[in-house]
C-alpha cells in the first residue's frame, strides 16, 4: 500500500512538472526573444505566440513600431533644421562679411530681415511637427467636444464660412487617443476646409464597425487625383513652406501613421473634397 501511494506521488510530481514545464515554455521563447531584441538580433518580438500572449505581444510590437517611427521623425527634422538654419546663416554671413558694403544696404538689410523672419516660421511649424506625439497608452480624450472647440475657432478665423456638425454620438463620447493628436487633426483638417470652401463645411463624426471615423466635406474646388495621391504617399516630402493642401494634410497624414489609422479623399456631393479618416479600435 505505501508503495503504491509512493509511486502514485511520483506519477502526481511527475504529471505537474511536466505540466509545468510545458506552461512555462512560451514565456522561455519570449524571453529569448527579449534577449535578441535587446542585442539588435532581431526588431519585433515573434508574432507566433500561445492566443494567451498574442495580445502582449502585439501591444508590445505596436509600441516599438512607434517608437521606431518617432525617430525616423526627429532624425528627419534634425537633418531639416540644420541644413535650414546653415543655409540661412551662411546667406546672412555672406552680406555681414563683406566689409566693402559695410554698413549693409537698405536691401540687404530688407533680405536679411525676411530671410530671418522665413526661418523662425520655418522653425516654429518643424517644432510643432516634432510634438506629435501618436498614440499614448491610458490616455483617452472627447472627439464631439473638441470638435466643436476646433469649429469655434474656426468660425473666428473664417467668419464668412459655415461650418456645421453632424453625429449621433453624445458630448462624453470618448475615444482612446491622445488629446493633443485628435484637436490637431480636426485642426488641420477644419482650416483646409475653410480655406477652400466657398461658404459651408460639413463635419461628420460616427462610430463605426471599423472605429472612429471623420467626414469633413467642403463646397470648394476639390483636390484633384494626382494631388491627394501625392498627399497620403507617406514617403513623398511635400513643400512645408508652401501653404495649401500639402501642409495640412502631411501633418494629418502623419498624425494617422503614428495612430495607425487611415485617410481616403474624394469629392464631396458638392464638386468639393471629401476626407474621410477611419482611427480604428486600439488591440
Amino acid at each position: 500500500m505505501l508503495a503504491a501511494s509512493a509511486l502514485l506521488l511520483v506519477v502526481l510530481l511527475a504529471l505537474v512538472g511536466t505540466t509545468t514545464y510545458l506552461a512555462l515554455k512560451p514565456i522561455e521563447h519570449i524571453k529569448e526573444d527579449m534577449r535578441r531584441l535587446q542585442s539588435g538580433k532581431q526588431p519585433r518580438l515573434n508574432p507566433d505566440a500561445p492566443e494567451e500572449f498574442s495580445p502582449l505581444i502585439k501591444q508590445f510590437n505596436n509600441l516599438l513600431e512607434l517608437a521606431s517611427r518617432r525617430l525616423d521623425r526627429h532624425r528627419r527634422l534634425n537633418s531639416d533644421l540644420s541644413h535650414m538654419v546653415k543655409t540661412s546663416i551662411s546667406a546672412n554671413l555672406a552680406i555681414l562679411s563683406d566689409t566693402g558694403s559695410l554698413p549693409p544696404s537698405r536691401d540687404d538689410i530688407e533680405f536679411m530681415t525676411s530671410n530671418l523672419k522665413d526661418l523662425s516660421r520655418s522653425l516654429n511649424y518643424r517644432m510643432s511637427k516634432a510634438d506629435i506625439s501618436g498614440r499614448q497608452m491610458g490616455q483617452t480624450c472627447l472627439p464631439i467636444e473638441i470638435a466643436n472647440n476646433v469649429i469655434s475657432v474656426m468660425e473666428k478665423i473664417f467668419p464668412d464660412k459655415s461650418f456645421r456638425i453632424n453625429t449621433s454620438l453624445p458630448n462624453n463620447f470618448s475615444w482612446p487617443m491622445e488629446r493633443q493628436d485628435l484637436s490637431e487633426l480636426f485642426g488641420n483638417l477644419l482650416e483646409n476646409g475653410g480655406k477652400w470652401s466657398q461658404a459651408e463645411i460639413d463635419v461628420s463624426i460616427s462610430q463605426t464597425d471599423s472605429g472612429l471615423t471623420i467626414e469633413v466635406a467642403d463646397d470648394g474646388p476639390g483636390i484633384t487625383p494626382e494631388a491627394a495621391s501625392k498627399v497620403m504617399d507617406r514617403g513623398s516630402r511635400l513643400d512645408e513652406t508652401v501653404s495649401g493642401f500639402g501642409l495640412g494634410l502631411s501633418i494629418v497624414s502623419e498624425i494617422l501613421e503614428d495612430n495607425f489609422g487611415r485617410m481616403n479623399i474624394g469629392p464631396s456631393e458638392t464638386g468639393g473634397a471629401r476626407i474621410t479618416v477611419v482611427l480604428p479600435f486600439p488591440e
